[in-house]
């Protein structure tokens, strides 16, 4: 069977139009105490719960498919759940 190249469908991989998406809807901010509190050891589902965010989004930015110019924050915000 032969493919014509100009009919042949350029398909993205999977999830990846998602992601694009996810970078605009997560603030630098958020992104800052994410890698921070990973860096601390701060489990993805502590995290998460904190932000109200999927765990994937955790996933996201740790492997820098989601804003990988961000640095670590400082600190991390008064309210963030004690590490246990």
């Amino acid at each position: 069977m032969h493919f014509d190249a100009l009919h042949v469908k350029r398909q993205l991989p999977f999830g990846f139009r998602k992601v694009e998406k996810m970078k605009s809807q997560l603030p630098a901010a958020v992104v800052a105490v994410i890698k921070l509190a990973r860096q601390m050891g701060y489990k993805y589902e502590v995290i998460a719960s904190y932000f109200v965010i999927n765990q994937g989004r955790i996933a996201d930015v740790m492997k820098g498919r989601i804003r990988p110019d961000v640095a670590p924050a400082d600190r991390l915000p008064p309210d963030f759940p004690a590490m246990a």
